[in-house]
């Protein structure tokens, strides 16, 4: 298969890159972040994960102040906030706190998430793209059955094969293929004395 299918982190990243600068973002955000005294200051130091996601307390102004940030992330990259803003908060946190580390694990999470959200709001498309759905079942037999028939009875329509195929397999199954489908299959099998394969 020669289709490139796959996306790679360097790539989303190059992506979101062209389009947004997310440093520059975050020092225009904390415009006093490369103070010792924000990186270093108490009120920063005593914020903790745990406690920044927790939705059921009063924020101090320094966690507003990530949890804003985090939110204008997800409006810059047109993102979900439901899905997306907790590891953005953690990552300005990071950030913030100076643990460049820690930010570069929680910036490759949601990079990773968003490669994963790509790959399956493609997946119609990339699925079509190697064939479209599945064979039918039940197709294989069908034409077995078009072949047999034809041999010993060459004259005979390709409606009536069809309609002889439909009821032996709607005798046989509980989902034996459409009449159509079946039509389509020997149009297409070139099977019928006479015809081509298309």
């Amino acid at each position: 298969m020669n289709k490139k299918i796959l996306i790679t982190n360097k790539e989303i990243e190059d992506s979101l890159s062209t389009r947004f600068n997310v440093d520059e973002f975050l020092r225009e955000t904390f415009k006093d972040m490369d103070t010792e005294e924000f990186s270093d200051s108490e009120e920063l130091a005593a914020v903790d994960a745990e406690q920044i996601l927790s939705k059921d307390r009063e924020y101090t102004d320094i966690e507003k102040r990530i949890y804003a940030s985090a939110k204008d992330l997800c409006n810059e990259f047109s993102i979900s906030e439901e899905i997306y803003l907790p590891v953005l908060i953690l990552f300005v946190l990071a950030v913030a706190k100076r643990r460049e580390h820690e930010a570069r694990t929680h910036l490759s999470t949601f990079f990773s998430s968003l490669i994963h959200a790509n790959l399956l709001s493609k997946a119609p498309v990339l699925i079509g793209g190697m064939g479209g759905r599945p064979e039918h079942t039940r197709k294989p037999e069908a034409l077995e059955i078009a072949k047999n028939e034809w041999e010993n009875y060459p004259t005979k329509s390709q409606d009536n094969v069809t309609n002889f195929i439909y009821a032996k397999l709607s005798e046989k199954y509980t989902d034996a293929p459409s009449i159509s489908a079946i039509k389509g299959w020997l149009r297409t099998s070139g099977l019928r004395p006479g015809s081509k394969k298309k």
